[in-house]
């Protein structure tokens, strides 16, 4: 173990990524993927590289919730604008037109964003913590954070980019997550097998 526990010391975000992306992928041959590889990946990396100290400074980033008000906004307000300029342009662009009866009630929203929170199966529960909570720090250490976003930019350029912006919040990236998956559950807009009115 003081060899393996060593080279993980001197190699964190290499055991982090081959272990996230072994665990995350494992699956894979049974028909499913594992939503919490990567925060399995990073607490086992924290637990050997780092000790308690890590998993302090870990749950400092996830809890962190004094940020300026702006990021708040950003982290809820643009996945929801996104989504309605989909919604507009597509109704513009397509034939059919749009029934509010095809919209989820306000309250089934709240329900879905608030479940996505906390369901460590459902995304950004199981992902920012290690992305932002562990892997965005970590790089940032050694490199600028231009080079460090750029080096998890696949997927999560945006994410890393309101992790940097709003004081290394994980709470702030989490709630973008759970926005953008919560008005992303539907088409946007009608489609071809919408009935239209």
């Amino acid at each position: 173990m003081g060899t393996t526990a060593s080279w993980v010391r001197s190699h964190r975000m290499i055991a982090f990524f081959a272990l996230a992306y072994a665990l995350s992928w494992s699956l894979i041959p049974f028909g499913s993927f594992l939503p919490t590889g990567a925060l399995i990946a990073a607490l086992v990396v924290i637990a050997i590289a780092d000790g308690r100290p890590g998993f302090r400074e870990l749950g400092s980033r996830i809890v962190r919730w004094r940020v300026h008000w702006i990021w708040y906004v950003a982290a809820l307000g643009v996945p929801i604008a996104i989504h309605v300029v989909t919604i507009t342009a597509n109704a513009h662009l397509s034939s059919a037109a749009i029934s509010f009866d095809q919209l989820d009630p306000w309250y089934g929203l709240v329900v879905v964003f608030a479940s996505r929170l906390v369901d460590p199966l459902n995304g950004p529960v199981a992902e920012e913590p290690s992305w932002r909570g562990f892997a965005q720090p970590t790089l940032q250490q050694s490199n600028s954070p231009l080079v460090a976003t750029l080096i998890l930019a696949t997927l999560v350029t945006v994410y890393a980019w309101l992790f940097n912006r709003a004081d290394g919040s994980v709470l702030i990236t989490l709630l973008a997550h759970a926005a953008e998956g919560t008005v992303r559950r539907r088409p946007c807009g009608p489609t071809a097998s919408t009935p239209t009115a």
